[in-house]
């Protein structure tokens, strides 16, 4: 093994897999292109979620 690699390999060890940049409170803004985008994209998922809810049948039933 290269021995950078394995320098890497050593200070990486321990660490969290996976680091996120949380300073975004909504997702929509980061993948749209406008602010407009984002309330349409939320708004549309927002229906989504809300028409899976009503069409799940209730657990007892």
């Amino acid at each position: 093994m290269d021995a950078e690699l394995l320098k890497l390999l050593r200070e990486r060890e321990g660490q969290p897999e996976i680091e996120a940049n949380l300073e975004f409170d909504n997702i929509f803004d980061v993948v749209a292109n406008t602010k407009e985008g984002a309330q349409r994209l939320k708004a549309e998922s927002d229906d989504l979620i809300k028409n899976r809810d009503i069409n799940e049948p209730s657990g007892g039933q």
